[in-house]
């Protein structure tokens, strides 16, 4: 079948609308697509099996046509990132990540409509879950705060119907789970809709909890039999939910407990594995220093290394990463280190990321003054540079009071 440009836009709507099985139902009754899909599961598995399908083989450079065009689907798509943190993801500007993104959605168009209708499948939608199992990957990591925001801009056309208000409240900074990126989606959004059960006018609220080596996700929502619950709704509708998201916390390793708070509300807490290691965005344009500060912390336990060379991107960089620390050096040729360091601090999105300034100068009290964590003199060793990042990360935790002591 030709990918006509009619094929290319269904596919990069359903794409765009992965894991809102409710629009895929819609989606495969298009006159274009022919009865190709028997219902939205089948659609969603063909997508990602054409993802995966799309994965680069281990030698391909990292600037290869076929590496790119995955990491694109996969951050855009599968992890839900908007087209600005995807570009900030991948160090490209906008115009360059929309070319590959066209490119990214006619590949899997091509790999959608090349394969055979539904009744000549078999049984395939009778191995989903088995198939979902065996594309787990334990060395994953999973974005919490990225894929519960980009679930609730799906749902909030939803929210806004029941007239439901969400508040999220988060931890600043907030590591990465061990979890599938794609599960953690579905996860999120079986966890919203069982909430969007409450009665209309309701004000829920999604909190996530580090302690220690877990990130819990707490969820509230309504209890069945609940005079509360929205009419519509019935007893067995919520029950179903809670089902659907147990399956789906189990098959991404996390633990899912339901709670009752009072006579009306419930939560639902889902517990995730913290990633161990810590991400550190480097800002600095001298390869050398990038490459000594890589070398320090490849054996590390606690921290990977995100070099970025092009400070003028940082700022945008740093909102797409969400780092755990900075380490900034204000020396650079081309560009002033200090007046970067003030725009880290003065904008709301990046300003309680600790930041560690490097120079060769003893600028300690400038560092302080413009909002800096710490500050670390250079030459540093492997130890210095640890223990200076470990000690931003636990002040940027204390209370205010505490920091300024």
């Amino acid at each position: 079948m030709d990918i006509t440009p009619e094929l290319s836009i269904w596919t990069r709507e359903a794409l765009e609308r992965l894991f809102d099985l409710s629009f895929l139902g819609e989606h495969v009754r298009a006159p274009m697509v022919a009865g190709r899909f028997a219902d939205s599961r089948m659609l969603q598995e063909a997508i990602l099996e054409a993802i995966k399908q799309l994965s680069p083989p281990a030698q391909a450079s990292p600037q290869s046509l076929v590496r790119r065009i995955h990491a694109v689907l996969h951050l855009r798509y599968v992890q839900g990132l908007t087209q600005s943190e995807a570009a900030a993801e991948l160090n490209v500007g906008l115009r360059h990540l929309r070319r590959e993104q066209d490119r990214a959605v006619r590949a899997v168009a091509a790999l959608l409509f090349e394969r055979p209708a539904h009744n000549e499948q078999g049984d395939a939608a009778d191995t989903r879950v088995d198939a979902d199992v065996k594309l787990s990957d334990p060395n994953e990591t999973a974005s919490l705060e990225a894929l519960l925001y980009s679930s609730l801009h799906v749902f909030e056309p939803l929210l806004q119907q029941r007239h439901l208000q969400v508040d999220v409240v988060l931890p600043s900074p907030l590591p990465k789970a061990r979890a599938k990126p794609m599960v953690v989606r579905q996860l999120f959004i079986a966890a919203l809709t069982w909430m969007a059960q409450s009665a209309p006018g309701s004000v829920r609220t999604v909190r996530v909890v580090v302690d220690g080596d877990w990130i819990t996700t707490i969820f509230d929502g309504p209890i069945p039999s609940s005079p509360s619950a929205a009419n519509d709704v019935s007893d067995t509708d919520i029950k179903g939910e809670l089902q659907t998201i147990a399956q789906l916390a189990q098959m991404t390793q996390a633990e899912m407990v339901l709670r009752a708070t009072d006579n009306s509300t419930q939560t639902i807490e889902i517990r995730f594995h913290a990633n161990a290691k810590r991400t550190v965005l480097m800002i600095d344009d001298n390869l050398d220093a990038i490459r000594l500060a890589q070398r320090y912390l490849e054996q590390s336990d606690e921290f990977d290394l995100v070099p970025l060379s092009h400070p003028d991107e940082a700022l945008q960089r740093a909102k797409g990463l969400r780092p755990a620390s900075i380490l900034l050096d204000v020396m650079m040729p081309e560009h002033d280190g200090w007046e970067l360091l003030t725009l880290l601090k003065s904008d709301m999105e990046t300003a309680s990321i600790p930041i560690i300034v490097t120079s060769i100068l003893a600028d300690h009290g400038l560092a302080r003054a413009l909002g800096a964590t710490s500050f670390l003199p250079r030459p540093y060793s492997a130890l210095q540079l640890i223990a200076s990042l470990r000690s931003a990360i636990a002040r940027s935790t204390q209370p205010p009071a505490q920091q300024s002591a």
